[in-house]
């Protein structure tokens, strides 16, 4: 466990320097991939509800510091990010269909984290254009997202190998 603990925080935090650093200078229309959402949803896939959260807000900490942005906003979007990816690996970690799994994972909370963070600024007094925002922001980052998560899902699986599956007991009598 301790072991995950280090790795997860080196991942996100690499994860968000590149982010910060390099891809954000890359958009299509305004949208971004989000290379540390997509590494939030992939631990917390894989190691659940409560590790997501943590690692969500870990990121959003360092995504913050070094956006020089509101602090705690970014925080509280992945570590809600984090939660309900860890609550819908739970839900879903013995079916078959991993590529689905991930890819709704991914849609989902692409979209919840894009509203919510244009909720959260309407909260705080700024203003945004709502229809820019779904048409310009949310769709391109949804695109750029789909089109990432299951490399970055990989390899957070070889990072974070899934527990062995228990086999039942089935007693006769």
């Amino acid at each position: 466990m301790t072991l995950d603990i280090v790795k997860a925080a080196v991942l996100v935090a690499v994860a968000s320097i590149a982010q910060i650093s390099i891809v954000n200078s890359f958009e299509l229309a305004e949208g971004r991939a989000g290379i540390i959402l997509l590494c939030v949803i992939g631990i917390a896939l894989l190691r659940g509800p409560i590790f997501g959260a943590c690692a969500g807000f870990f990121a959003g900490l360092i995504v913050d510091v070094g956006t020089l942005g509101t602090l705690g906003l970014t925080s509280l979007l992945l570590t809600l990010g984090g939660y309900w990816a860890g609550r819908l690996g739970e839900a879903t970690s013995d079916q078959r269909n991993q590529v689905a799994r991930i890819l709704i994972a991914v849609t989902l909370l692409t979209i919840g984290v894009e509203i919510g963070s244009m909720i959260l600024h309407l909260l705080l007094g700024e203003s945004v254009p709502v229809g820019a925002i779904v048409g310009r922001v949310i769709l391109p980052s949804l695109l750029l997202n789909l089109i990432l998560a299951i490399p970055v899902y990989l390899f957070c699986r070889v990072l974070f190998r899934p527990p062995a599956r228990r086999e039942r007991e089935v007693s006769v009598g």
